[in-house]
């Protein structure tokens, strides 16, 4: 397993991986690393670890699996700041001697300006209370130890992962999900899970900018479900069916009666002639809600029936033109029209058996 270091820029999302070769890495070549993979120069790129802001020498090694934070200063219109840490402690002393002896000699000459005279008293206090001295201490105490245990415990902090191991998080190998540079905060996690339970081919592979729910997969692939078209079909509505239901009625009667159908069995012509005797007689459909003429049987629709019964009342000359039965053209008594019970109840199981089809 090839050691990494895993770097993040701080203006995006952007995460990336670096090889490592060995067990340490200087900043000079993994800010080489990185702009080579930003298409870009090394001095337009600063590095810091994750969760610091102090800026790294370009000759201090950083261990393997380290997580740092990019800041790229191309289209900032700024220089770069300044790189280099802190000057040597032996430097300091030297120029605060030539800062105070700047200032003696130009108390005559010239009065000494706001900054100037907090500049001094800063350096009074400094001397009597030795604060400056221990900070130098400190530094120099910083600096001679081995650079793995520099800021915090580089080694102990960014451990190796395991082998195979999948940040869950931005879906990347080489650091551990709590050193994950895309996350902001721990409840910035975004936990990925394995696709247990689901097919291969049920899965396709996407990206982290999809919003749709994504699962990582053992050999690293972020993958998310497959959408099936089918399901999105819309459900045929009643009146649909009732229509189709109407339309297959009439060309089973039609094919019946063409002399088109020679090879139909007999079994379904005895079918089709029976189903024709459940057709209302004014529109050739299904009679729904069927009414039964009294003079010679024929079924009509309830809708039918009303609307025939209706537009017979508004006329003007109503008791000259009855209403004739479709079946026999005889005068029609409408009070003698009956509900057929029978009939609505074959009727409703063609019905229901054309919907049990759907």
């Amino acid at each position: 397993m090839v050691a990494t270091i895993t770097f993040k820029l701080r203006s995006s999302n952007h995460v990336g991986i670096i090889d490592v070769p060995h067990r340490m890495i200087s900043c000079r070549e993994i800010k080489e690393a990185i702009a080579t993979q930003l298409s870009g120069s090394p001095e337009e790129i600063d590095i810091f670890i994750s969760g610091s802001s102090d800026y790294l020498h370009p000759e201090e090694e950083l261990p393997a699996y380290t997580v740092v934070e990019v800041v790229r200063h191309v289209a900032s219109g700024r220089p770069p700041p300044r790189r280099e840490r802190e000057a040597p402690a032996g430097n300091s002393s030297h120029q605060r001697s030539l800062t105070r002896m700047g200032a003696k000699e130009g108390t005559a000459s010239a009065p000494l300006t706001e900054e100037e005279r907090l500049a001094q008293l800063s350096e009074a206090v400094a001397a009597e209370t030795g604060i400056d001295e221990v900070g130098g201490w400190r530094t120099r105490q910083t600096r001679n130890r081995p650079m793995g245990n520099a800021i915090g415990g580089r080694e102990s902090s960014f451990i190796p992962p395991p082998p195979n191991y999948i940040c869950h998080n931005c879906g990347k190998r080489g650091h551990l999900i709590q050193h994950c540079p895309a996350a902001k905060g721990t409840k910035g996690l975004k936990l990925l899970s394995l696709p247990t339970g689901i097919p291969e081919t049920m899965l396709v592979e996407c990206t982290m900018d999809d919003p749709a729910a994504k699962f990582v997969t053992r050999d690293g692939r972020l993958v998310k479900r497959r959408l099936d078209n089918a399901s999105f079909t819309g459900v045929v509505t009643a009146a649909a069916d009732v229509a189709d239901l109407q339309r297959e009625s009439v060309t089973r009667l039609k094919s019946s009666t063409d002399g088109h159908s020679k090879g139909i069995v007999d079994g379904e012509d005895a079918k089709a002639t029976e189903e024709s005797k459940l057709l209302c007689g004014w529109d050739k459909v299904l009679a729904k809600n069927a009414m039964k003429a009294p003079c010679c049987a024929t079924l009509l629709c309830e809708t039918c029936f009303n609307e025939r019964v209706e537009e017979l009342i508004g006329r003007e000359d109503a008791e000259g033109t009855p209403l004739l039965c479709p079946g026999c053209n005889k005068p029609l008594s409408v009070c003698d029209v009956t509900p057929a019970v029978e009939e609505r109840k074959i009727v409703e199981s063609l019905y229901s058996r054309k919907r049990g089809r759907e």
